[in-house]
């Protein structure tokens, strides 16, 4: 690390800053990856003690929200920071708590708490905790040097419900957390649909689980995967539907969607999911539902758009799907959409631009990236 030269630390909240964290690093050595954030022991104990409701899946899901949590949270950061004294500025993906009290920082926010929003599921809504933590997470945004959002959808909803100037907020998008697989089936084979994703009943998983029944009857070839941790949300099985109801490898999870004829996302509510840009990566259309930031990028081109809840809108756009042609003309196209939107390399460029001039300080590979962003 080189002394004076105004090092960047990147902390996050959780994995899935890893690839934006480690493409940042690879390109300009004035940023540092602290690490993850985690709060000990002791503020975990007082957060749930603090916290207690009738049984403990409410208790659990309000102590993440508590104000010891984001005392906790702080001070992984100080320590983070402390072991790098070099340090002026601070970029952390995550808006539960202010990152540090001594330094000016940068925030990264897939959606803020919206507490008139009743469509956020149950896990955005800290029920006994609403009040201080808009609150907290109101100061968060206004004293952060600059808000980056993942979509066009967070954005708003940081400027109307915690009346953060628009200036202050920009849009960088978002990537995929795996690499593509390479398909390994023939076109002609791969007449099923897959769904990746946890918690099954904010994903939407018993809507597509009676589309897939819808579908079957009419395309008997026709089948629907469901993939992940249900987290108790039961899905009865039913013809043209098969269930993996335990998480797997991202590879596992890729080499589904590259020879799956389309990715299902039937959620409820999802800000910004990264699995729709691994179905773009490998070539495979995108059927999902009209929420949050999802229609930001599966657009009426490059995809089906359905209402959440809808089934038979869903096995509508299943039923197109299968009456296509599968050339690898089709897949490139997708692919092509991928790239024009940029990835965790677009992304990075962004980031790394608008840091460069709110700190005054040039980065720099920020003209290499944006010819190479240009480029593809």
């Amino acid at each position: 690390m080189e002394k004076g030269r105004n090092m960047i630390g990147l902390v996050a909240k959780n994995a899935r800053a890893q690839s934006l964290f480690r493409l940042l690093c690879d390109r300009e050595a004035r940023f540092v990856d602290l690490g993850v954030a985690k709060a000990g022991s002791i503020a975990k104990v007082m957060s749930l003690g603090s916290s207690i409701r009738a049984g403990i899946h409410r208790t659990r899901m309000d102590s993440h929200f508590s104000p010891f949590q984001s005392w906790g949270l702080q001070r992984s950061c100080e320590r983070l920071l402390a072991r790098h004294m070099d340090i002026s500025t601070v970029l952390y993906w995550g808006a539960t708590d202010r990152p540090t009290r001594k330094l000016p920082y940068f925030i990264i926010s897939d959606g803020p708490f919206d507490p008139k929003d009743s469509t956020y599921p149950e896990e955005w809504v800290p029920k006994r905790w609403s009040k201080s933590y808009l609150a907290r997470q109101r100061r968060v945004y206004r004293e952060a040097e600059h808000v980056f959002t993942l979509s066009q959808w967070a954005a708003d909803k940081i400027r109307d419900v915690h009346n953060v100037p628009s200036e202050n907020v920009s849009v960088i998008g978002w990537g995929p957390l795996h690499a593509c697989v390479v398909p390994t089936l023939a076109p002609a084979n791969g007449d099923y649909f897959v769904s990746v994703g946890s918690g099954w009943s904010c994903k939407g998983m018993d809507v597509l689980a009676a589309a897939a029944e819808y579908v079957h009857r009419s395309h008997p070839s026709g089948s629907v995967v469901l993939v992940g941790d249900p987290r108790g949300f039961e899905v009865r099985p039913r013809p043209g539907l098969r269930l993996i109801p335990h998480t797997v490898s991202g590879e596992e999870a890729q080499e589904l969607i590259s020879n799956a004829r389309a990715l299902l996302v039937g959620s409820r509510f999802d800000a910004s999911p990264h699995v729709i840009m691994e179905a773009f990566q490998a070539g495979t259309p995108v059927i999902a539902s009209r929420v949050c930031g999802i229609p930001e990028v599966v657009t009426k081109d490059m995809g089906y758009l359905v209402d959440s809840g809808d089934a038979e809108g869903f096995a509508c756009a299943m039923r197109s799907c299968l009456e296509e042609d599968v050339t690898l003309q089709r897949t490139r196209v997708y692919q092509r959409y991928h790239q024009a939107l940029g990835g965790w390399e677009r992304v990075a460029q962004r980031v790394a631009s608008k840091i460069s001039e709110a700190t005054g300080s040039p980065i720099s590979e920020y003209e290499n990236w944006e010819v190479q962003c240009a480029q593809s």
